[in-house]
């Protein structure tokens, strides 16, 4: 069973990344938040194979909560979800310790594909980052 933390301040996205996620056998949302402080916080009680994090939360953001929680759970996997499409986005994400960043518009399309990419410790970017991208 691969266990899945979410967390987005908007409850009506959280319903729907879990309808999505709870749509595939064997996944299960372990979590959810509204913010990364509780993010960070369930993480570490729960103990995610995977993070959804939203990239802008209040409090704390996606991109510092995946970073604390990279730091208490080397192996879970992050992924970032995001109304940005830019390169700024995919930096930022991909330097906390994000293997996936993916618009919040196409995740009906995208949200699965990442999450099996990153359950094969891939990484998966969409839209995909111009060939001058480098990940920190």
């Amino acid at each position: 069973m691969t266990r899945i933390l979410l967390a987005d301040d908007h409850v009506g996205v959280r319903r729907g990344l879990r309808r999505i996620l709870e749509g595939e056998a064997d996944w299960e949302v372990c979590a959810e938040a509204a913010d990364g402080e509780a993010a960070v916080a369930l993480a570490a009680r729960h103990r995610p194979d995977i993070a959804v994090l939203d990239f802008v939360m209040p409090g704390l953001d996606g991109i510092a909560a995946a970073r604390r929680i990279r730091a208490i759970l080397p192996d879970c996997e992050i992924a970032i979800v995001t109304m940005h499409a830019n390169d700024e986005v995919r930096r930022a994400a991909s330097a906390a310790g994000a293997k996936a960043c993916l618009l919040k518009s196409d995740a009906d399309h995208h949200l699965v594909p990442a999450v099996r990419a990153l359950m094969q410790k891939r990484p998966y970017f969409q839209p995909p980052p111009p060939q001058d991208f480098a990940a920190e």
